[in-house]
C-alpha cells in the first residue's frame, strides 16, 4: 500500500505526471484489502490446525473485541522480584507485552496486586479499554471485584488499578 503511494508519488515528482489522487487513493485502499483478506484466510486456515505453543494449553482466548491482560509477579530473596504482563487478542495474538523490575520490596500479594496496576495501567497507556484482567493470585481478583479500603501497599494498588 505504501510503495504505492510511493511510486506515485515518485511518478510525480520525476516523471512530471499529473496523477489522479482518488485513483490512487483506490489502487491504495485495494492492495489494503487484499493484504487482510489474506492475512485473515491464513490466519482461519492455521488457527485450529497449529499445535499450542506448551505454555498456550491452558490459555481460553476471550470473546471477540476483548482483549485479555495476562499479569504475573515474582519475588525473590535477594532481588525486589519483577512482574510480567501479556496482551492477547481472541485470536491469541499478542498486542502488548511488558516487564517490569519491582522498586521496591513488597509481600507477595503486594506484588501481584502491583502486576494487576501496572497490567491495567499498560492496556489505558495502550488505549485497550474492552480487557479481561487474568492473574493466578484469587486474592487479588477478589479485590478487584468488591474493590474498597483494603490494608497496606496492596490496597493501594488494587484502588489504583
Amino acid at each position: 500500500m505504501l510503495n504505492q503511494l510511493w511510486k506515485a508519488r515518485n511518478s510525480m515528482v520525476f516523471e512530471e505526471r499529473t496523477l489522479q489522487i482518488e485513483e490512487e487513493l483506490e489502487k491504495a485502499r485495494s492492495l489494503f484489502v487484499e493484504f487482510w483478506q489474506t492475512q485473515i484466510r491464513e490466519e482461519t486456515r492455521t488457527r485450529g490446525n497449529e499445535q499450542k505453543h506448551p505454555s498456550m494449553k491452558n490459555w481460553e482466548c476471550p470473546p471477540d473485541s476483548v482483549l485479555k491482560v495476562n499479569v504475573d509477579a515474582a519475588i525473590f530473596k535477594n532481588f525486589n522480584g519483577g512482574v510480567g504482563v501479556v496482551v492477547r487478542d481472541n485470536w491469541g495474538q499478542i498486542m502488548a507485552a511488558a516487564s517490569w523490575i519491582i522498586p521496591y520490596p513488597l509481600e507477595p500479594r503486594e506484588a501481584e496486586a502491583y502486576a494487576a496496576f501496572v497490567g491495567i495501567k499498560l492496556a489505558m497507556e495502550c488505549c485497550f479499554t474492552n480487557i479481561i484482567l487474568k492473574s493466578d493470585n484469587i486474592k487479588i481478583v477478589n479485590a478487584l471485584k468488591k474493590g474498597g479500603n483494603l490494608d497496606s501497599c496492596f490496597g493501594t494498588f488494587i484502588t489504583d488499578a
